[in-house]
C-alpha cells in the first residue's frame, strides 16, 4: 500500500499519508489531502496522479516548481525513497509504512516536563476558555495528535468547548470531525478507549462517522468526577495509524484524573463570573446553593432595622456577613462598630458598651463614649454574645427594648439609634436551658436568624475562596507564585478546615510568602488529607447533625416546612427554630 511521508525540516514534525485516491492534492489549505502547514506555500500547490501502477507529482500552476533529486521540476514520476522538496518540507514516496523510530531515551523525561509545564499554566489561570485551550494544546503536544477536543456535559447535552488543530487554530465545524460512535462507547462504559486504525477496526470500521471522516488514530478519555462523567478528552490523527500506544493512553488517563478537579473548579468560577450582577454587590465569595439562599435573605433583611443573630463556627465569616447587612442597609453611610464580648474583661465590658463618666472607677480619667454612642446612626455588631455576663445581659435587654443607655457612673439616660447584629459560635438554646443566657434577651436578639455553614460543608465554594486568597496575597506580597499544584487542590478540597475561612486565609498567606516553587504544594499549606475533624461536645455535635438533617429534608420538600415537620415527626416550631426566617409581609 503506497504512502507519502512528510517531514518539516524546521520543526522536525513527521507525518505519514496513505494514498487512496487517483488524485491526491497537496498544499497549505486544510482542504488538501496532504497539508503543508506553511502560509508561504500556495493553498493548492500540486497533485499526485495515480494510474494504478505508478504515481506522478505535478504542480498545479506552471509558475510553481519543486526540487527532485536536487533539481527544479514541475512534473516527476515518483520513485520509492527518492525525496522531493517543497519549501521547508521533504516528501518521500514509499510502498510500506516505516515503523516508528524508537523513542529517545529522554522521551519519558520530556513527557514529565510537558506535564509540569501544563500544570503550571493550568494553575495560573482558572478562566474557563484559557484553561481549556491550554489543556488541549498540551494534550496535542504530548500525543502528537493533529486535533484535540474537550467536550463538556451541560444541561444533559454534549458541548464541544474546545476544538483545535496542531497549529493552535480552532475548527469552525467541530462536530463534523469527531466520531459519535467512539464517544457513545466511552460514555456507556465510562472507560478510556484507544483505536489505532479506525478504518480497519472490527468494531468501528462500519461506523458512518469513521467512514465519512476516514479516521485513523483516536484516543477518547472520560473526565469522571464523583462517579459521574463531567466531560471527555478526544484526540485524533487522521493521517497516521498506530500513532497512539498504551503508554499514551495511560499518560492521558492519569493526566485526565488529575485535571478533572481543576476543570470542576474552572466551571464553578465561570458560572460565578457570569452571575456578577448579583455577586458584585457582595464581598462574600460564593457559588453554592445554600450560600446563595443566605445572600438573598441577607438582602431582604438588610432593608429593615430588625435585630439579627448570626450563628456559626469560629472563622466562618460572621462579621463579614454582618458588614454586608450594614452595607446593604439604609444605614450604610453611618458607622459600623464591632465589639467582641469574649475578648474584653467582664468588669470592663459594661463601660465598653455604654461608656463611663470621669471618676466612675479607678482609671476613668475622663468621660468616654461607649460603643452604643459611637454606633449612633449605624450598626453595632456584638460578636460572641454568648460570652456576655448574665448581669450585663439585663442592661443590654433594656438598651434594645427602650433604645436608652446610661454611662457607668451616671444617672442620666441617653437615647440611642443603632441597629443591632449579634453573633455567636455557641448554642444559645443550650445556654438558655442552663441559665447562662437570659431567655428574654434570646428572644429579643433572635428576630432573624442566620446560620453560616462551616467551610467543609461549602464544597462548591472552597476552591473559589482559595483562589481569591491566592490572588490577593500574590499581589499584596509581589509573589511569583502562579497557582496551586494538583496535590494542593486535592488536599484543599478534602481537608476538614476546623478553623474555616480564617484558617484557609492564614495558611494560603503563609504559603504564598514562603513557597519556593511557582505552584503552591501540599507541603506549603501544611495540610494532610488524613486530618480528623475536631471532637465537639456531644450537645454541639447533636445540634450540628440535627441542623444539617433538617436542612436536607427541607430541600427535598422544596422548602415546605410543614411537610418537612410532618415527615420528621416533629412540631413545625422545631423547623422554625433551626431555620427561622421573615415573611415578606413582615419585611
Amino acid at each position: 500500500m503506497p504512502f507519502i511521508e512528510v517531514k518539516n525540516r524546521i520543526t522536525g514534525n513527521f507525518r505519514t499519508y496513505e494514498i487512496k485516491k487517483r488524485i491526491t492534492s497537496i498544499g497549505s489549505s486544510q482542504e488538501c489531502d496532504i497539508v503543508l502547514e506553511d502560509k508561504k506555500l500556495p493553498k493548492h500547490f500540486a497533485n499526485i496522479f495515480s494510474d494504478g501502477h505508478s504515481y506522478t507529482l505535478q504542480v498545479a500552476s506552471s509558475d510553481q516548481e519543486f526540487l527532485y533529486e536536487g533539481k527544479p521540476a514541475r512534473r516527476k514520476k515518483l520513485q520509492e525513497n527518492v525525496p522531493a522538496e517543497i519549501g521547508n518540507f521533504i516528501i518521500s514516496f514509499v510502498y510500506e509504512r516505516r515503523k516508528q523510530e524508537p523513542k529517545e531515551s529522554g522521551a519519558k523525561k520530556d513527557i514529565y516536563k510537558i506535564l509540569f509545564e501544563t500544570s503550571t499554566r493550568l494553575m495560573s489561570d482558572f478562566r474557563l476558555d484559557t484553561f481549556l485551550n491550554n489543556l488541549t494544546d498540551a494534550l496535542i503536544t504530548l500525543t502528537k495528535a493533529d486535533k484535540g477536543f474537550i467536550i463538556i456535559f451541560r444541561e444533559n447535552t454534549l458541548d464541544i468547548m474546545v476544538a483545535r488543530g496542531l497549529d493552535g487554530k480552532n475548527f469552525t465545524n467541530p462536530r463534523e470531525l469527531i466520531s459519535d460512535s467512539v464517544i457513545e462507547k466511552v460514555i456507556s462504559t465510562k472507560k478510556p478507549l484507544i483505536i489505532n486504525d479506525a478504518m480497519n477496526d472490527t468494531e468501528f470500521k462500519m461506523s458512518v462517522s469513521v467512514i465519512n471522516l476516514k479516521l485513523c488514530s483516536i484516543i477518547c478519555v472520560p473526565l469522571i468526577y464523583q462517579g459521574n462523567i463531567l466531560g471527555l478528552i478526544y484526540l485524533g490523527n487522521d493521517n497516521i495509524a498506530n500513532l497512539f500506544d498504551q503508554t499514551s493512553l495511560e499518560v492521558i488517563t492519569i493526566f485526565a484524573s488529575q485535571v478533572t478537579l481543576l476543570l470542576k473548579s474552572a466551571l464553578h468560577i465561570d458560572r460565578l463570573e457570569k452571575d456578577l450582577d448579583i455577586r458584585n454587590l457582595s464581598n462574600i465569595i460564593y457559588a453554592s446553593p445554600y450560600m446563595t439562599e443566605i445572600m438573598e435573605k441577607m438582602r431582604k433583611v438588610a432593608q429593615t432595622d430588625v435585630t439579627v443573630l448570626i450563628e456559626g463556627e469560629t472563622g466562618t465569616g460572621k462579621e463579614i456577613l454582618a458588614r454586608e447587612i450594614h452595607n446593604n442597609s439604609p444605614r450604610k453611610n453611618g458607622p459600623f462598630v464591632a465589639i467582641n464580648c469574649a475578648a474584653i474583661p467582664k468588669d470592663l465590658l459594661e463601660s465598653e458598651l455604654f461608656g463611663h463618666t470621669k471618676g466612675a472607677f479607678t482609671g476613668a480619667v475622663s468621660t468616654r463614649e461607649g460603643k452604643f454612642q459611637l454606633a449612633s446612626g449605624g450598626t453595632l455588631f456584638l460578636d460572641e454574645i454568648g460570652d456576655m455576663p448574665v448581669h450585663l445581659q439585663a442592661k443590654l435587654l433594656r438598651a434594645l427594648q427602650d433604645k436608652i443607655v446610661t454611662k457607668v457612673g451616671s444617672n442620666t439616660p441617653e437615647e440611642t439609634d443603632v441597629r443591632i447584629i449579634c453573633a455567636t459560635n455557641q448554642n444559645l438554646d443550650e445556654l438558655v436551658k442552663n441559665k447562662k443566657f437570659r431567655q428574654d434577651l434570646y428572644y429579643r436578639v433572635n428576630v432573624v436568624r442566620f446560620y453560616l455553614p462551616p467551610l467543609r460543608d461549602r464544597g462548591e465554594d472552597i476552591m473559589l475562596i482559595a483562589k481569591y486568597f491566592l490572588q490577593k496575597f500574590r499581589k499584596e506580597y509581589n509573589s511569583p507564585v502562579e497557582g496551586f499544584s494538583i496535590s494542593a487542590v486535592k488536599v484543599i478540597n478534602n481537608y476538614p478546615w476546623p478553623g474555616n475561612i480564617r484558617e484557609m486565609e492564614n495558611r494560603i498567606k503563609k504559603a504564598v510568602i514562603l513557597s519556593k516553587h511557582p505552584l503552591i504544594e501540599k507541603e506549603d499549606l501544611e495540610l494532610t488529607e488524613e486530618s480528623e475533624t475536631p471532637i465537639l461536645p456531644l450537645a454541639q455535635a447533636r445540634e450540628e447533625f440535627q441542623r444539617r438533617y433538617i436542612l436536607q429534608a427541607l430541600r427535598k420538600n422544596g422548602g415546605n416546612r410543614t411537610k418537612t415537620a410532618k415527615d420528621l415527626g416533629v412540631d413545625p416550631r422545631t423547623i422554625f427554630r433551626y431555620l427561622e426566617d421573615i415573611d415578606d409581609e413582615t419585611i
